[in-house]
């Protein structure tokens, strides 16, 4: 059994390692400029959610892939704060 990729199938694996995150960020953009504070949690949630299933499907490196999943999250929860800091300066100042 041969574990090589095709060039096909490398390309659809890089696709969604590069697809997946890029919408998940857009998309916690959106969420994050939303008048409700509560849907900016969203995506951290899923992300934290799709970390755990990650996690416990690697067999390599899972000390390596808990710290990246833990700076995401808190990268992600990072900009809604900023988005919400902008967001309430922004109507103070109208």
């Amino acid at each position: 059994m041969s574990f090589l990729l095709t060039t096909t199938e490398a390309r659809v694996i890089s696709a969604l390692f590069i697809g997946i995150p890029a919408f998940l960020f857009l998309l916690h953009l959106f969420l994050s400029f939303r008048k409700n504070a509560f849907w900016g949690f969203v995506v951290p949630v899923l992300w934290g959610l799709l970390s755990i299933w990650i996690v416990s499907k690697t067999q390599t490196y899972p000390s390596e892939m808990i710290v990246f999943c833990i700076a995401i999250d808190i990268l992600l929860i990072a900009i809604w704060a900023f988005i919400r800091f902008v967001l309430k300066k922004r109507k103070n100042k109208r």
